[in-house]
């Protein structure tokens, strides 16, 4: 499937900020930025914060240290209703 964006600048932040790029991801953004008539100065701005907001989220240094046992156990135990 051909995108309609390029996505080139947000690869490369991607890489600056230390997560790894997936492009599977892609199409369904695209998608959606296109019937959302997105340009693409917009694509790469929505981009940049979405990959910002997700360096965020999965740096443990932005939690304490209670908060991180919360969300492990979290992770653990919310697991069970996936495996049934």
């Amino acid at each position: 499937m051909a995108l309609n964006y390029d996505y080139t600048q947000s690869q490369a932040f991607c890489k600056q900020i230390g997560l790894v790029w997936i492009p599977s991801l892609l199409p369904d953004a695209d998608s959606d930025a296109k019937k959302n008539d997105f340009t693409q100065i917009q694509v790469d701005v929505a981009m940049r914060h979405h990959l910002w907001q997700i360096k965020w989220l999965f740096t443990p240094a932005n939690y304490n240290y209670r908060t991180r046992i919360l969300i492990a156990l979290h992770f653990l135990f919310s697991m069970k209703k996936f495996k049934e």
